[in-house]
């Protein structure tokens, strides 16, 4: 089985009935005793109690994780992060049942090949959703640019950005602040994501962006690498910017216009 794959099948062990969503092989560790304080196991009901609960730090456990968001077997673009941040209308999108079943989905990579947006945040559909609003401001410049070259709308180019991006968690599961700084070193879906993306390194047509948490990917410990690896660093990685000037953003629209970005 490939890498790939073999991380795909992994994700298929979680249990989507609810009312939590945790991978078993995450249970031992995320639930062990000392970090009481720091998960709620499922999603609090009304708007007052969301409110509440983002201005909290624990992990939320009672939203669906999300190792990955896009086509895991065909992106070239590959942008790894820290874990999904948590907003109130999270709550609500999830309520939703057409939003709701993507996401599902997204997690069993289904038919996510032949989707028009396969990368979901950048679909206009949810343009309601935080998770849209969050990465169409963050691609906004760059996808402006590729639009002018292209001579598309905005919305064109995004839809073709989205077909070329997927995004990997280091830790799948959703807060408004990361306190688990010994996760990525002992919980089975962090090491899960490594390995993945590390499966990645000696691809040429891939270029990994890696924009939070450098150390814990441990991308930049590998010597020996064939695809276009961008490590952000210091105040690089507390902007995390991915705008036409960055570096993040240049490679972005090297690999939409076909090598260069200046064409």
């Amino acid at each position: 089985m490939n890498p790939c794959d073999e991380f795909i099948k992994y994700w298929e062990e979680l249990d989507l009935s609810g009312p939590s969503y945790v991978h078993p092989q995450d249970r031992h560790w995320l639930l062990q005793e000392k970090h009481n304080g720091k998960v709620t196991l499922t999603a609090p009901e009304t708007p007052r109690e969301w409110v509440n609960e983002r201005r909290g730090c624990k992990f939320q456990l009672g939203l669906l994780p999300m190792p990955y968001c896009g086509d895991l077997r065909n992106a070239d673009i590959i942008i790894c992060l820290l874990n999904p941040g948590l907003s109130p209308a999270d709550f609500y999108a999830e309520k939703q049942e057409l939003f709701h079943d993507r996401l599902v989905k997204n997690i069993k990579q289904d038919a996510v090949s032949v989707a028009q947006y396969p990368f979901m945040f950048l679909d206009p559909q949810w343009c309601w959703t935080a998770g849209y609003d969050w990465w169409a401001r963050k691609l906004d410049g760059t996808i402006a640019e590729a639009a002018n070259v292209l001579k598309y709308d905005w919305v064109e180019a995004s839809q073709q950005l989205s077909t070329r991006m997927a995004v990997i968690e280091l830790f799948p599961y959703h807060s408004r602040i990361f306190s688990l700084g010994a996760a990525h070193k002992k919980m089975p879906s962090c090491i899960a994501a490594k390995k993945f993306v590390h499966s990645l390194i000696n691809d040429t047509n891939k270029t990994i962006i890696v924009m939070r948490q450098r150390n814990a990917w441990g991308l930049g410990e590998l010597a020996d690498r064939n695809c276009e690896l961008i490590i952000y660093k210091d105040g690089e990685e507390r902007g995390a910017h991915l705008s036409p000037n960055s570096k993040g953003g240049k490679a972005i629209l090297k690999r939409l216009l076909g090598g260069n970005p200046l064409v």
